[in-house]
């Protein structure tokens, strides 16, 4: 039997991205550090992934571990090979499937911009480690509809040049889910998400202020909210958003818990300012806008925060 090596496993770039949707990449940073004491890098992980760069048989074997298969596995098809991984690491059907579509999509066409390439991975990394974390979403129905909406935002893995994000709505008492991505572009942070759901296809994009040279610690991010059309019903479709960071000590239990009692008749004022929705012509103004928060609105806003801190 000839001697086959890395650079014969077929479709290596599908099995990585699938991987790090199973362990995400800094969960595979941590492990590698802490059980095995090895150190691997987002920038590696990033290489392997968009096809730059293939493994050494060392780090392979490193990461097979990790992901709790043989090395060995790399060389089955990609289904057989997503399949076993899922199973390993106790992935539901459902998920499973979610992931590989998400990576047979990438293979039919994946997005292409020439910004990314601006961004070095160092400023990618620091900006994530800025701004990770749950955030409570505020902004009024984008069907026009005067009631506040509210949502837990968590911005949970890195993908150099993008951010992974999880959304959890809270609407007329019952959760819908999202997931999606976030990336940066010069002074904003641009949001693209869908809905999970096999039946309501949904694309939810949200663009904000990019916080990442700023000095001080990210307390709230402020921007627009764009979604697609309901069925048979078109129209345009923007709000004003407003994203109030939880302390560190929140799990996504404890701030679920805590947004489903935020009663969204009765939030503060001030916060009623950063998402309403009203134009005012006077100046000309026909479009909705969001700017960075002065330092001093900034404390204002903790202070009439429901949120406890």
């Amino acid at each position: 039997m000839a001697n086959i090596g890395v650079g014969d496993i077929e479709n290596f770039e599908s099995k990585i991205r699938f991987a790090l949707l199973v362990i995400p990449p800094e969960e595979i940073i941590i492990a590698a550090m802490e059980n095995h004491g090895k150190s691997i890098t987002t920038v590696t992980l990033e290489a392997w992934r968009s096809g730059k760069n293939r493994p050494s048989k060392n780090k392979l074997k490193l990461v097979a571990s990790i992901l709790h298969i043989d090395t060995v596995d790399f060389y089955l098809d990609f289904e057989n090979f997503a399949d076993l991984l899922a199973s390993k690491n106790k992935i539901s059907t459902k998920y499973r499937d979610i992931y590989k579509k998400r990576v047979k999509d990438q293979l039919a066409g994946s997005l292409q911009l020439n910004a990314f390439s601006r961004f070095e991975p160092a400023l990618i990394e620091r900006l994530f480690y800025k701004i990770n974390g749950f955030y409570i979403v505020y902004n009024y129905s984008i069907s026009n509809i005067p009631r506040v909406h509210i949502a837990l935002l968590h911005i949970k893995t890195l993908q150099v040049p993008f951010i992974g994000i999880t959304v959890t709505s809270l609407r007329g008492g019952q959760y819908h889910h999202y997931t999606g991505t976030l990336f940066a572009v010069r002074s904003n942070l641009h949001i693209v998400m869908e809905t999970e759901y096999d039946r309501h296809d949904e694309v939810v994009m949200i663009a904000t202020n990019n916080p990442v040279d700023t000095a001080r610690e990210v307390h709230f991010l402020n921007g627009v909210i764009l979604a697609g059309s309901e069925d048979f019903v078109s129209h345009p479709t923007a709000a004003r958003v407003f994203m109030e960071k939880l302390p560190k000590r929140y799990t996504r239990e404890t701030a679920l818990k805590m947004m489903s009692k935020i009663d969204t008749n009765n939030i503060p004022e001030e916060y009623h300012r950063l998402i309403t929705n009203d134009l005012t012509k006077n100046n000309r103004e026909y479009v909705l806008r969001a700017e960075q928060l002065s330092a001093a609105y900034m404390e204002t806003l903790k202070q009439v925060s429901p949120v406890k801190q």
